[in-house]
């Protein structure tokens, strides 16, 4: 049996394993088509995940006894002028006319091959044949050649559903008949009969480029990462913490209010719904040059199944939309980014879009969210000199499963003194440990030192702890505790070793 376990949603250490075993499994003839004109698939860099590439088609005709299928075009980063259409301080626009990764078009002759077009207009000619003993040719040019050999049909998991599929061996040689090590030589291409294309490689840059790829998402049928949804993104755990840096600018409009703050939440309870998601979250929120701290215990609450995005997305619609595994201080998970932008028009007649004519330029806004972590930067800004501001919001600093990343900016710690007559802390000083006792029963412990940086996080079960300190450097230390009637109390103690 062959499988391909995908762990694609997990936040740190993610990894997209492809697990691969064979076993004889043997089927009538099937047709087993690529995609069909209402595919949406999506897919990234095999083995190791990175870039995200995605595929759905625009138009599809039948051609004598072909069927062509057209992909979307992305946007160009070239600028022309256009003949018709005026813009936003000229005529000048950006055309829709880049192929996507699999490039400007597919013949399919409804049998068994097909023709793809690279950006060269070169042709990649396969013959997906089960009954061929030897290698087929797909591409050649003056030093290299390379074909495709069927390897075996066998059962296969594909994004957690269960189906066959048929497996080619892609070899890369010189003319000579000598092998050439590359990314591709000894590659799996796979058909499956459900998913269709599972796994390839990139053609629109071939052979310049050899990139393979392997499927994570799928649409109809609908499998693996096909959206990304508030259950996925706002996955938080006991003891996650998160600052944000929060600034607002403006000159002659709003936003009327200027600052520089920072926003700490660390997360102390997790429930979950059939439909919700429900943190409570100890939060610290102080302004730059202040030394005054705001302390709260608030609630947030999201919608599991509330959709942020839907995959894949290269049919550009006056946004910029990216999915990536992006590196976060030795750690990777999905990020994912879009640039809506405002007042963004096409052109029908040069196939280009182009800001329209505001009388002032157009605002700038930028999004992403990170599995696991959220909303991670957003940023609007307008440049106009008679009326400018920037609003931004951005993760600054976080600790997830025990890993720290960023660097957390700490206020004076002088508003950490809220009375309270209900916890008492004894020895203090201590030099080897200190016992806590409160009259309420007692939920969560967070030990910060002066700095703001966590010691420990500790869930307790009833009125009394006691913490070794032993190990602590002389100073002054801040015992945040989350009490079962919901309060949240801040105790100070010393650690004095002579």
């Amino acid at each position: 049996m062959i499988r391909i376990i995908m762990k694609a949603f997990m936040f740190f250490k993610v990894s997209i394993v492809f697990l691969i075993v064979l076993q004889p499994f043997f089927l009538d003839a099937q047709d087993y088509k690529l995609f069909t004109a209402n595919s949406k698939k999506l897919y990234t860099d095999y083995p190791l995940p990175l870039n995200t590439y995605s595929l759905s088609i625009e138009s599809a005709q039948k051609i004598g006894n072909d069927s062509v299928y057209y992909n979307f075009f992305k946007l160009s980063s070239e600028w022309i002028e256009s003949d018709t259409c005026w813009f936003w301080g000229g005529p000048e626009c950006n055309q829709q006319n880049v192929p996507t990764w699999a490039g400007k078009k597919i013949k399919f002759d409804n049998l068994e091959s097909y023709t793809f077009y690279n950006l060269d207009n070169d042709s990649l000619y396969f013959y997906f044949n089960t009954e061929i003993d030897g290698p087929a040719l797909f591409y050649y040019d003056s030093v290299q050649e390379f074909s495709i050999m069927y390897a075996a049909t066998d059962t296969i998991t594909v994004l957690g559903d269960p189906d066959t599929a048929r497996y080619f061996t892609i070899l890369h040689s010189d003319h000579d008949g000598n092998e050439i090590d590359s990314p591709l030589n000894g590659q799996n291409i796979i058909i499956s009969k459900q998913f269709g294309l599972v796994r390839f490689f990139v053609i629109d840059s071939f052979p310049s480029v050899l990139k393979p790829i392997s499927i994570i998402g799928n649409v109809s049928p609908t499998a693996g990462f096909y959206q990304l949804t508030n259950e996925m993104v706002y996955d938080y755990q006991v003891g996650d913490e998160i600052q944000y840096k929060e600034s607002n600018w403006h000159y002659y409009g709003p936003p009327w209010e200027n600052f520089i703050r920072y926003r700490k939440q660390i997360y102390l309870e997790r429930g979950e719904t059939a439909d919700s998601l429900i943190y409570r979250i100890h939060q610290e929120l102080f302004y730059e040059d202040s030394a005054g701290i705001e302390i709260d215990t608030i609630t947030k609450k999201y919608l599991r199944s509330k959709v942020i995005a839907q995959i894949p997305f290269e049919k550009f619609n006056g946004s910029t939309r990216k999915l990536k595994y992006v590196d976060y201080c030795g750690q990777s998970c999905w990020t994912y980014s879009f640039e809506p932008i405002e007042d963004f028009g096409f052109c029908d007649a040069d196939t280009c879009w182009g800001t329209i004519d505001l009388g002032r330029p157009p605002d700038y806004l930028y999004t992403s969210y990170v599995i696991g972590l959220g909303l991670h930067t957003n940023i609007a800004s307008n440049p106009w000199p008679d009326w400018s501001y920037n609003i931004r919001k951005k993760i600054n600093y976080f600790k997830k499963n025990n890993e720290e990343c960023g660097n957390e900016v700490i206020v004076g710690i002088d508003d950490f003194n809220k009375p309270t007559n209900e916890i008492v802390l004894s020895p203090n000083p201590s030099n080897g440990k200190v016992h806590i006792a409160s009259s309420h029963d007692m939920k969560l412990l967070i030990l910060r030192d002066l700095y703001g940086s966590t010691i420990l996080t500790q869930s307790i079960s009833n009125n009394e702890i006691t913490i070794d300190v032993s190990q602590l450097s002389n100073g002054l230390y801040f015992a945040i505790i989350l009490l079962e009637n919901g309060e949240i109390v801040t105790k100070k103690f010393v650690v004095l070793k002579r």
